[in-house]
């Protein structure tokens, strides 16, 4: 088993018709369950979602929450390369927003 953490960091003025994607790699097939830390100050401005190549893991990840837990996953994906696909936009015209996602998986 392995825990790994990504900041995913999306720009002002990232919009949902062109949303920001980012893949973060994972070390191991099988996502047992993910976390998202939401700093404060967000104010429900940024949204975003985590998939893999073929199924949707999280999804209404908003800056209005503080922490977001999928429970218990185990999902298996093909591979390798093994990673995570971060899909998001940001409503505020100044500030960056970031979610840290922390991803506990295993083989």
């Amino acid at each position: 088993m392995s825990f790994q953490s990504f900041t995913f960091s999306i720009p002002p003025n990232t919009t949902r018709q062109a949303p920001l994607v980012q893949n973060f790699n994972l070390w191991l097939p099988v996502v047992e369950s993910i976390t998202v830390q939401i700093p404060p100050g967000h104010k429900g401005l940024a949204e975003m979602e985590i998939r893999t190549p073929g199924y949707l893991l999280m999804d209404g990840i908003r800056g209005d929450d503080q922490v977001k837990q999928s429970g218990r996953l185990a999902v298996k994906m093909f591979g390798p390369p093994y990673y995570i696909i971060c899909t998001g936009w940001n409503a505020s015209v100044f500030l960056t927003h970031e979610f840290v996602i922390e991803v506990i998986n295993s083989e």
